[in-house]
């Protein structure tokens, strides 16, 4: 089984948790992840994981 990198696990985290408190669209969610220092390919996969 491989395992994911913890980057792209805690981009995934990091979306989800805006995404309980907050509403985003999925550009607007990607520039506030990338924003944090996530990479845009990280911060595409966190939220395409957190379901937007």
């Amino acid at each position: 089984m491989r395992h994911r990198r913890p980057s792209r696990r805690n981009a995934r985290e990091a979306a989800e948790n805006y995404l309980d408190y907050s509403a985003f669209s999925r550009d607007g969610l990607i520039k506030q992840l990338t924003f944090e220092g996530y990479t845009r390919k990280q911060a595409e996969y966190g939220v395409s994981k957190a379901g937007l």
